[in-house]
């Protein structure tokens, strides 16, 4: 089902807290790499990278290419540093209620790379949230983790389409 741009994906405002989220995780990264590359100690960019936790983590398409036990334990390790009252977003690809054929396709792609792709169910994905306070995807919603096209839609019955089912995405903030 379509329909207009924005009652299938949300208006730019609604988008906010992701820009947000990526672009001062990537100050961040720079932040750190500029701090040692200038001569300052690896403390001191430890120290500018942790500020960027006090505001929240991204984890946008990354966890689908970390095994399980691995990426469960980074995730923990990842909110046990963020400050109370910060953010953890998290995108992940999936299979669920997609055509086997679909994910053989995706999988293959992976085959020879350097890292497999890990495809996780809902279930598995809000794990990764354990302990956190999900937040509503859109307005008159339930805190959930959901399909990644709901996020910020106006209309959730227009934004669910078979392209917004390959992956779920969640926002949670730490007690």
């Amino acid at each position: 089902m379509s329909g207009p741009a924005g009652a299938r994906h949300g208006r730019p405002w609604h988008q906010f807290a992701f820009w947000w989220g990526g672009n001062v995780n990537m100050f961040n990264v720079v932040l750190g790499a500029v701090t040692v590359s200038i001569g300052l100690t690896f403390w001191w960019a430890l120290i500018a990278i942790a500020a960027g936790t006090l505001i929240g983590a991204l984890l946008v398409a990354v966890l689908h290419f970390v095994p399980d036990e691995d990426a469960y334990r980074a995730v923990g390790f990842l909110k046990d540093a963020l400050a109370p009252g910060s953010y953890l977003a998290l995108t992940h690809v999936t299979s669920d209620k997609l055509p086997p054929r679909a994910t053989a396709s995706a999988r293959a792609v992976y085959a020879n790379a350097t890292e497999q792709m890990y495809l996780r169910t809902k279930a598995q994905i809000e794990r990764f949230f354990d302990g956190l306070e999900l937040v509503p995807p859109y307005l008159g919603a339930e805190p959930s983790v959901v399909h990644m096209g709901l996020w910020g839609c106006e209309d959730p019955e227009l934004a669910d389409s078979e392209g917004s089912r390959w992956g779920y995405g969640g926002v949670a903030r730490r007690p």
